[in-house]
C-alpha cells in the first residue's frame, strides 16, 4: 500500500517537472518499446532517451532518465502482460 502511494506521488511529481504533454510522451515511447521482445532492456533504454531528447525540450538528461524509470515502473505495474 505505502509502495503504491509512493508511486503514484512519484508519477505526479515527474508529470509536474516535465509537463503533461511530455510525460504523455515519455509513458507512449516507453509502453510501445517496452513490448518489444526484440531489444535488451539497455538496448530500449537508449532508444527511448535518444528518441526522447529529440522531441521532448527544455528538460535536462537527468529529468529524462528520471522520466524514463517512473514511466518503465508505471507500464509494469499497469501494463497488460503480452
Amino acid at each position: 500500500m505505502l509502495q503504491s502511494i509512493a508511486l503514484q506521488l512519484l508519477y505526479r511529481a515527474v508529470a509536474i517537472l516535465l509537463g503533461s504533454q511530455n510525460w504523455a510522451t515519455v509513458l507512449t515511447t516507453v509502453w510501445d518499446l517496452e513490448r518489444d521482445t526484440m531489444l535488451t532492456g539497455a538496448q530500449k533504454r537508449a532508444k527511448v532517451v535518444a528518441y526522447l531528447e529529440s522531441t521532448v525540450f527544455g528538460v535536462g538528461r537527468a529529468m529524462l532518465n528520471l522520466a524514463v524509470e517512473a514511466a518503465v515502473q508505471w507500464v509494469r505495474a499497469k501494463g497488460p502482460k503480452e
